[in-house]
């Protein structure tokens, strides 16, 4: 469900019956002010730094946010990837919930001509191209421009930081609950680029490769492996350029960005092997 000031801004735009209600006029119900200096936003480039290392397929990428008047709710335009997303963001800092939006758009796939067009989708509430080109002219406007560059370095053994401290509980947790091999071998990186923290977990046994940042408010739950950002099937899923999928459908990663966490991996990583039903867990091999 998207925030009651898009539902305005939607209905104003469609409709042409209906306005924002605002604080100013001058800026259409939307918040003038650079996006870091708002409250619930001030993470925005981590928040940005997330998706694209979560999502992208492009080294460079270029962003525009607008937040809505209430501060409730802002509009993220990424034009590298094709992108409206929807940013409701958490109590939680550096809870990386942009990257999860409910509302993920793909302008090209996902959206519909006109406010007329929306019985013959048969769509609850899809944006029209009207919708998002004029959301892309308020944020020209009035928005915050990022140039966010995806992270190729900046590889770390996890050992360094206690947020990973838990690794090999949750590795065990993983296994007990998914793994069809007794025997499971992994490699664990870290990646750190300023705020921006993340372990790779290269499931080797699977030939699968996970994205997981633990919980801030809790680096030990057991199910922080098990339930990844991201899973990514080796032979399947890594792929040479982007292709458009569904969100929640699947999870791509570009073929380089792979290879560069596997070299590392070899490089730098922790190596675990996990035997299934909590039997003895074996480091050393």
């Amino acid at each position: 469900m998207r925030h009651a000031w898009l539902v305005g801004l939607v209905m104003a735009l469609g409709l042409g019956g209906l306005r924002v209600a605002s604080a100013s006029d001058k800026y259409d119900g939307w918040d003038p002010r650079p996006v870091t200096s708002i409250r619930y936003f001030t993470d925005a480039r981590y928040q940005l730094q997330f998706l694209v290392n979560a999502k992208g397929f492009y080294r460079v990428n270029h962003f525009c946010v607008i937040v809505g008047g209430d501060d409730g709710g802002a509009e993220v335009y990424w034009p590298t990837e094709g992108k409206m997303i929807d940013w409701e963001p958490s109590i939680i800092w550096h809870d990386p919930v942009l990257a999860w939006s409910r509302q993920y758009v793909d302008i090209k796939h996902e959206t519909i001509p006109t406010d007329a067009d929306r019985r013959i989708w048969n769509m609850a509430f899809p944006l029209t191209m009207t919708d998002v080109n004029a959301t892309i002219h308020d944020c020209s406007k009035w928005g915050t421009k990022f140039t966010i560059y995806k992270s190729y370095g900046g590889w770390v053994p996890i050992s360094r930081y206690p947020r990973f401290r838990a690794i090999r509980m949750q590795l065990q947790t993983l296994v007990d609950d998914k793994a069809y091999q007794k025997k499971n071998k992994f490699c664990v990186i870290g990646q750190k680029d300023g705020d921006y923290l993340v372990a790779y977990v290269h499931w080797k046994t699977e030939g699968e490769l996970l994205m997981r940042n633990p919980d801030p408010e809790d680096y030990d739950a057991p199910q922080h492996i098990e339930i990844p950002y991201i899973r990514v099937n080796l032979k399947t899923d890594v792929v040479d350029r982007e292709h458009y999928v569904r969100q929640w459908e699947t999870d791509l990663m570009p073929k380089p960005f792979a290879h560069s966490i596997l070299n590392a991996c070899k490089k730098f990583g922790e190596e675990f092997t996990i035997m299934k039903n909590g039997t003895k867990v074996d480091t050393d091999e």
